[in-house]
């Protein structure tokens, strides 16, 4: 099961503004047979999880397949990298760590 969440500074749901769309994905893959995870950043989620599994990632081809296990969605690039940033830094691998012992 994937959590998709939309955090917004103001407390709303991005599905609330019907004006804009999600347009970037900050996820979190796990190795099926391998303990380890990655942290990545995309427009087009089902395409990147496709080119992680298929090798195409010099990192990700030594321990695929890859699960998504979480998303976030943001529309705008620069909320999404971010994001992406803090999961990177040891208080966001400790919120990373929350996710993965719950899957």
């Amino acid at each position: 099961m994937v959590r998709h969440v939309t955090p917004r500074a103001d407390g709303r749901d991005l599905a609330q503004r019907a004006d804009r769309t999600f347009v970037y994905y900050v996820y979190i893959l796990k190795s099926e047979n391998f303990h380890k995870s990655y942290v990545g950043c995309t427009d087009n989620l089902d395409r990147r999880i496709k080119e992680h599994n298929a090798g195409k990632m010099l990192f990700t081809r030594r321990y695929k397949p890859w699960q998504l296990i979480y998303s976030e969605s943001f529309d705008e690039l620069k909320y999404a990298r971010r994001r992406e940033y803090y999961i990177k830094t040891g208080a966001g691998r400790r919120f990373m760590k929350k996710i993965l012992n719950n899957k």
